[in-house]
């Protein structure tokens, strides 16, 4: 998509003695004003009775903001594109929209091509082709607006330029205009939300996947039977489009489900992947670092004291047998998985600290099931070793590629597999 220069924003140049930061008293009065600034909410809450186009980079994304008197015009961001303006346009349900937009695909060229407007130039030229009317031009403004500025005010850092302007007229905009404070606040609140899903969930536009559809068909819920028929490698945020939900309440009924290991998460697709993920909020992190100052003996005891979880996945009985006489004696907590179908959603209710994987197994092998947990928020960081009979260099590098660890091969001794496994868990902790 085309439109405002999409350039990211140079960082400022550096002055002997001056703070490059957000400088309030500054930033209040200046016409026009650019810098780096470490907190998004407190960006836009400056703005919030001024004119002016904001514009903020970071991480190869930029953002446009539009304000008029402290209310919000319009807003977007450069990731934005066709695909997610369809997903808007159902949600709305704007039929003629979409069918003109399949239409305006088929006879496109190289002189006139839709993925070549920008996102309010194409909505601007549905309007005057008497596909959306006013309402609905308004209605897909504040939803783009909207998608645009919550993961704007997770930015922790970035760099930004405004421009004072008592004229700013963006070509589409949400009537009547909303306040900037308002919106401020409610995604403040939205945050909150978000945060009490963060143990599961990282980001809405992460990809929910049910690992095994018979699974899926089993359980009693009937919305959950429907969503798992939706799973096709869609977002959270464009799975709650589709079924026009709020992207937070289908977030809460998924995270159950996740939680169990049914459900897992792949990571968001570019260029969505280069948004900011939901932040932590600072009071888990106040807690900890009081725990740590109340004693740090106590807190190496309790590592200490805790049982390691090692996850055996093999369709062989007789390997997993032995993989528990090898390691019940070292006070190991072994989970033993012996079919590769059930392997994922069993992994991701025990939480393991380290996976012994085999590679040839029957329906989903050793590579593919590697690859998919690599792919998942709860186990990307864990170790996971390849234990298999292959030799072959090819097969150490496929291991390798679908995000091995590390690779043991059988026969092996008592002291090889400890020895294994003892590397990584120091590593990884």
């Amino acid at each position: 998509m085309t439109g405002r220069d999409t350039t990211p924003l140079n960082p400022p140049k550096h002055h002997d003695n001056q703070d490059e930061s957000l400088n309030s008293s500054e930033f209040l009065t200046a016409q026009q004003a650019s810098g780096k600034f470490y907190d998004a909410f407190k960006l836009l809450t400056e703005l919030s009775n001024r004119s002016g186009v904001l514009e903020v980079s970071q991480e190869q994304v930029n953002w446009t903001i539009y304000l008029q008197q402290g209310q919000l015009q319009y807003a977007s961001m450069s990731v934005q594109g066709l695909e997610e303006l369809r997903y808007h346009l159902h949600y709305l349900g704007c039929k003629k929209a979409i069918e003109a937009m399949k239409a305006a695909k088929a006879v496109e060229n190289h002189q006139y091509s839709l993925e070549e407007m920008s996102l309010d130039s194409v909505i601007y030229w549905l309007n005057q082709q008497e596909f959306l009317d006013k309402n609905q031009v308004s209605q897909l403004s504040q939803r783009i607006s909207q998608e645009a500025l919550e993961p704007l005010l997770w930015l922790s850092d970035g760099y930004y330029r405004w421009e004072e302007s008592e004229s700013t007229e963006p070509l589409v905009s949400i009537i009547p205009h909303p306040k900037l404070a308002d919106l401020i606040e409610e995604f403040r609140n939205r945050l909150q939300h978000w945060q009490k899903l963060l143990d599961q969930i990282s980001s809405p536009y992460q990809r929910p996947y049910f690992f095994n559809q018979r699974t899926a068909e089993s359980l009693s819920n009937p919305v959950i039977a429907k969503l798992a028929k939706l799973m096709r490698g869609v977002s959270i945020h464009q799975l709650a489009a589709m079924i026009k939900q709020d992207e937070i309440k289908l977030a809460r009924i998924l995270y159950p489900h996740i939680q169990s290991g049914d459900i897992f998460l792949r990571e968001a697709k570019s260029p969505w992947n280069r948004l900011p993920s939901i932040p932590k909020s600072a009071k888990p992190e106040q807690a900890n670092d009081a725990a740590q100052q109340t004693g740090n003996t106590r807190s190496h005891s309790s590592v200490s004291q805790k049982t390691v979880k090692i996850a055996c996945v093999d369709d062989s009985p007789t390997i997993l047998r032995e993989m528990q006489r090898l390691l019940g004696e070292e006070e190991y907590e072994i989970t033993k998985i012996e079919n590769p179908i059930e392997a994922a959603s069993i992994l991701f209710r025990v939480k393991p600290d380290l996976v012994l994987m085999d590679i040839s197994m029957p329906e989903i092998n050793g590579y593919k099931l590697c690859s998919l947990l690599r792919n998942s928020n709860m186990l990307w960081e864990v170790p996971i070793i390849m234990v298999t009979s292959r030799t072959g260099v090819i097969d150490k590098v496929r291991a390798k590629a679908s995000g091995a660890t590390d690779y043991l091969t059988k026969p092996f001794t008592k002291g090889s597999l400890l020895q294994m496994i003892e590397k990584h868990l120091k590593s990884n902790n």
